[in-house]
């Protein structure tokens, strides 16, 4: 965007001063606490609430997970008959990693809807933890929503991050940028579970960052958020029209009634981004990288929650837990009301053939955002320009196949097919020879990024196909499209698509050389 008259960078130089020590102080993460008394106390001031986790019993920091298991186990022991603790595998610093589900013995109906919350993914989000404690205590004193469903909680899914209050995994892995390539051993124990527990609601809670660099360039001091809570639902064009509208509608609007009752802030998930020089924002998800979009490719209503928290310590911090709490609430009651309309989008979305989307553009518009002038500490709207990840465009189609197939005798086969059990898909070996017409993928371009991304170097991809009629051996690898996770499928394996295993580098290519796998179009 270009900066207007009160937003521009041309500052006075008292002005530049602020910018500058704004800028420093997100440059280093927010050591200190950059938010004004006055801020809080105008816009978010704290709440009355009985919450009863532990950090809600010392003055200062976070349940700490030794609290948390304490905690945990006290409440299994009162209420064994709905809970049950396991653990889903460890912490790269070898802490179990603990999941708590909370089902009845007697449910009113045969098949309780299940519904998967997560928190901590994030180690420096603690009101997504806390929440989620809360959340649960709250059920097992009082479980008439066990009627109807079983829910899956895990609380604190990134603990070593988390007890030392950082962003990321103890091998500097972000674990919500991590969903499809699974190079981190906690995302491979967290979607195996996820995976095998075939969630049709799911829930991942965050906290944002309310003071960022970019905000420093507006107005003449900055601003920060206005918002208490964001909704992060997907915009990804391989998630059936369907189940994006009502996830939309009917769980994030219910949501949103239920914030409105409070007098709480909310709007959906924005953030900011360098385009060629410009601040532009960013709203939406179609990344299955991250959470919201990569449960939502396994056909569940998903949502990752955003709640403002990330460097505010224990500022505010009953508000951020309450908001936590009223939007969990708020997704489990939407569940409980609607069994049968829930599954009826989710069978209509497993029916839907569509081409898959290969790549795809956000609309871009100028748009107003309602923000806090820290100049003036007022409410004000600030000119943007929007990247509306919801308004996608599809740029790049390719039929859907049948299958795809794998011949395992390749390496890097027996990699891909591990990797494809991890997030959910079912394939096995032929028992006999058959004919089929296949597809192969003849890479035309391969270019590797030298810039690091999460650890590896990216790999932008072209592609042509190449049909053939061909007899499967006996004991090729089959994986039928015709499956509840078969949009995430399409997602890693179209190698053009932005998280494929391809464009992660997991699996090399060469130009001219036929991709280890290919699609079947019919037998």
């Amino acid at each position: 965007m270009k900066f207007t008259d009160d937003s521009s960078p041309h500052l006075p130089s008292d002005m530049k001063n602020k910018v500058v020590l704004i800028g420093i102080l997100f440059s280093f993460g927010f050591v200190l606490n950059p938010q004004p008394r006055i801020v809080t106390e105008k816009f978010f001031p704290d709440v009355q609430a009985n919450f009863k986790s532990p950090a809600f019993h010392k003055k200062h920091g976070f349940t700490k997970y030794h609290e948390m298991m304490e905690y945990l186990n006290k409440l299994k022991s009162e209420h064994s008959d709905i809970m049950q603790i396991t653990f889903i595998g460890k912490s790269q610093k070898g802490k179990l990693i603990p999941m708590v589900i909370l089902k009845s013995e007697t449910p009113k109906i045969p098949h309780p809807v299940k519904v998967w919350l997560q928190g901590g993914l994030h180690g420096d989000e603690p009101a997504s933890t806390e929440g989620l404690l809360n959340v649960l205590e709250s059920i097992v004193l009082n479980p008439v929503l066990l009627q109807r469903l079983e829910i899956a909680f895990v609380p604190m899914a990134n603990i070593d991050g988390y007890e030392k209050q950082i962003r990321y995994a103890a091998n500097g892995l972000d674990l919500n940028r991590d969903q499809t390539k699974l190079m981190a051993q906690e995302s491979v124990y967290l979607k195996q579970v996820f995976s095998d527990y075939h969630a049709e609601v799911a829930v991942d809670f965050h906290e944002f960052r309310p003071y960022r660099r970019d905000f420093a360039h507006y107005n003449r001091a900055g601003i920060t958020s206005r918002f208490d809570v964001m909704f992060l639902y997907s915009g990804n064009l391989n998630v059936p029209e369907k189940l994006r509208y009502y996830t939309n509608d009917t769980f994030v609007g219910n949501a949103r009634k239920a914030l409105d009752t409070h007098g709480l802030n909310y709007h959906d998930y924005v953030t900011t981004d360098d385009y060629y020089g410009d601040i532009h924002f960013t709203q939406g998800s179609v990344q299955s990288r991250s959470s919201a979009t990569s449960y939502a490719l396994t056909n569940c209503v998903s949502s990752l929650i955003e709640v403002r928290g990330v460097g505010l310590g224990r500022t505010s911090f009953t508000r951020r837990v309450f908001c936590t709490f009223q939007v969990a609430m708020s997704y489990l009651n939407s569940a409980y009301d609607r069994v049968d309309e829930l599954r009826d989008v989710l069978l209509l979305s497993r029916k839907d053939k569509s081409e898959i989307v290969l790549k795809s553009t956000r609309k871009v518009s100028e748009e107003k955002l309602k923000v806090i002038d820290l100049d003036t500490y007022e409410e004000t709207e600030i000119a943007v320009t929007l990247r509306d990840g919801f308004q996608s465009k599809a740029q790049l189609k390719r039929r859907r196949p049948v299958a795809y197939a794998f011949d395992t005798t390749i390496k890097q086969n027996k990699i891909l097919v591990q990797k494809l059990r991890v997030l959910g898909a079912s394939l096995g070996p032929t028992d006999k020879e058959m004919k089929c017409t296949a597809e192969y993928f003849i890479p035309t371009s391969v270019v590797k990024h030298g810039a690091l991304f999460e650890q590896i170097h990216r790999t932008d991809i072209e592609t042509k196909t190449e049909t053939k009629q061909i007899t499967l051996p006996k004991g090729t690898m089959i994986l039928y499209m015709d499956q509840p996770k078969s949009n995430l499928v399409a997602e890693v394996l179209e190698p053009e698509a932005p998280n494929s295993f391809i464009s992660y580098s997991l699996l090399e290519a060469e130009i001219n050389k036929p991709l280890s796998w290919f699609r079947i179009i019919e037998f």
